[in-house]
């Protein structure tokens, strides 16, 4: 019977393993798009507040493209 009891704990063990290891990849993967996502909305609000420069330089008459940029 404790034969049986170490072969059923060791197939669970390699089991969880294999589930972990799953949920590791998964991880991983989400925390990458997290990455993407966060880099894109920084790079929009970035645009969002050129945007309104942009147009008040040309409703003074200036040519936004002789606007400095931002870094």
């Amino acid at each position: 019977m404790s034969q049986r009891l170490l072969e059923e704990i060791t197939a669970r063990l390699v089991s969880t393993t294999a589930h972990a290891e799953r949920l590791r990849t998964q991880l991983t993967e989400a925390e990458d798009d997290l990455d993407r996502l966060r880099a894109a909305e920084q790079v929009v609000k970035e645009i969002l507040t050129e945007v309104p420069a942009a147009e008040q330089a040309c409703s003074a008459g200036q040519d936004p493209a002789d606007m400095p940029t931002p870094v």
